[in-house]
Order: structure tokens, then sequence, then C-alpha cells
């Protein structure tokens, strides 16, 4: 039983018959519906993503936003007791000056608090404060006091 040597090597009959039926067929899309619509889902989300985020680009290039400034310029006590050892009381009065250095863009806070802390420990309950507007570009602080004109 030796082999045949050579280039026309016997196929059997059935494997003659598979190749002939793969070669007929026409050559199907390596790309089944499911994938094709995928692929167009994340083509359609990364188009929109980037949409979204080129219109936030624009927006903050616009705005510019800055975040306002606070400053105590002032501050004075008016009480201290110191009579029980362990607690002390006091009254104070800060004066605050605030600042929106934002040219477009005017801020409302409607609930504002403020209290004193010490090495980032409060002292002091927090205190409401009124609501306030914020301006564009505006600086709220203690009203400068005009001198009194002169009549003459």
């Amino acid at each position: 039983m030796a082999e045949e040597i050579g280039p026309e090597k016997k196929q059997p009959l059935a494997e003659m018959t598979e190749d002939k039926h793969k070669k007929d067929t026409p050559m199907a899309s390596p790309y089944a519906p499911k994938q094709v619509g995928r692929a167009l889902c994340s083509c359609m989300v990364f188009f929109l993503l980037l949409v979204v985020g080129i219109i936030a680009l624009v927006v903050w290039l616009v705005y510019r936003p800055h975040k306002p400034k606070f400053t105590v310029v002032s501050a004075a006590i008016y009480y201290l007791n110191t009579a029980a050892p362990p607690f002390l009381s006091v009254t104070m009065q800060f004066t605050i000056v605030t600042r929106n250095p934002n040219k477009r863009v005017s801020i409302f806070y409607d609930q504002l608090s403020a209290f004193v802390s010490y090495k980032n420990q409060a002292i002091t309950p927090p205190v409401m404060l009124p609501p306030l507007c914020h301006r564009k570009h505006k600086e709220i602080g203690p009203e400068k006091k005009q001198p009194p004109a002169e009549m003459t």
C-alpha cells in the first residue's frame, strides 16, 4: 500500500462536490446585518458626542466663567465675655466685599450662609444671609461715604 507521490492526488468524490459548490455560490458579505447596525449606531453616537462637545467648548469660550471673589475688608469685636472659663461669648461684625469678574454672566445667590472657622474647625454656627444678585462685572461691598456737600 504505497501512497501516490506527485501533483495529482486523488480526492474523494464528496470533497470534490463540496469544493465545486463553494465556488459556484456568490460570496456572502463578511458583515452580518447586526454588525452593520451596530457600526451605524456607534457612528451616530460618536457624531452626537462630538457635536455636544463642540457646543460646550463654544459656550465656554464665549462666556469664560470665573469664580466670584469674596474678601473680608474689616472685622470688629464688640463684646467679649470670658467670665465662664470653658466658654467664650463674643459679638463680631465682618464687612465683606464680593466681586464678579465675569463680563457676561450674572450670579444669583438664593441662599447664603457665613460662619467663622479656626484651623478648619467652625467656631460659630452658620448665619443665614439675605439673597444676593451679583450683576456681571460688578463689585458689591460697603458703600463709600461721600463727603457732605458744602453750602455757599
